[in-house]
């Protein structure tokens, strides 16, 4: 918890967004991330109607944030 604090602090200062991938699903992209050695770095985080997110990181200890909107865009 201590790195998704530290995560959440550097967001908060600098007002960047970390590197970011979309996911269809992110629940199943969670169970890969773990599949393949990395590690969840904070809980699953949702704002309802506009999508949910969490925190990876990899066996090097790059870091990532996973993203799944809520919206679909019809063309």
């Amino acid at each position: 918890m201590a790195r998704q604090r530290r995560l959440e602090q550097v967001f908060r200062a600098t007002g960047e967004v970390p590197a970011t991938r979309t996911v269809p699903d992110l629940e199943a992209a969670l169970g890969l991330v773990r599949r393949l050695g990395g590690s969840i770095v904070s809980e699953t985080r949702t704002v309802p109607g506009i999508g949910s997110w969490a925190f990876v990181s990899d066996s090097d200890g790059s870091e990532l944030l996973l993203w799944q909107s809520s919206i679909s865009v019809v063309a």
